[in-house]
């Protein structure tokens, strides 16, 4: 009786992983709607903002830097965000945080500039962050990217809101023509 009882157990969990091996099969093989690139993540260019307060964003083009408090990528990539606005580039942060976290992340970090806490990133059709996006003066993305930058990607986001297209300048190794 004893060994009958050991054996149901044993078919029982051997049941059981074998389901769990399956599953994992069928999850890596099947394709899912879970963006796998980071270009599947970045916010389609056209996209409306109008998910944020007019007060927000100006009549003007601006560079939105979508962050959370818990992204790495998004604290290591604060010093980027200050270079920028060094240069007079007109940068503004988005929280999906309630705008206390937001305040506090931002006083953390020695942030300057508008910020904005509360807002529903999923209706801006931001899915990562951090996520920049260029913003026209008809609050229309005309860029974004996600994540930790390159220095290559830096560079393509200065020259994109400096309108110097096609340029890389010279303290990231090319020489310019």
């Amino acid at each position: 009786m004893y060994w009958r009882r050991v054996e149901q157990i044993v078919n029982v969990l051997l049941i059981v992983c074998v389901g769990i091996g399956v599953a994992g099969v069928l999850n890596y093989l099947l394709p899912s709607n879970v963006p796998r690139r980071a270009t599947d993540l970045s916010v389609a260019p056209g996209t409306q903002l109008n998910g944020l307060p007019d007060s927000f964003l100006p009549q003007k083009p601006v560079l939105l830097a979508v962050l959370s408090p818990q992204c790495g990528y998004c604290t290591q990539s604060i010093a980027f965000y200050r270079m920028l606005q060094s240069e007079r580039i007109d940068v503004r942060f988005v929280f999906g945080e309630t705008p206390e976290v937001a305040d506090a992340y931002a006083a953390a970090h020695r942030l300057s500039g508008p910020i904005q806490g509360g807002v529903d990133l999923a209706a801006l059709g931001v899915r990562a962050t951090p996520t920049l996006m260029l913003v026209n003066e008809h609050r229309a993305v005309k860029k974004a990217w996600v994540g930790k930058l390159s220095d290559h990607g830096e560079a393509e986001v200065r020259n994109a809101v400096t309108g110097n297209a096609g340029r890389v300048p010279w303290r990231f190794g090319l020489r310019r023509n």
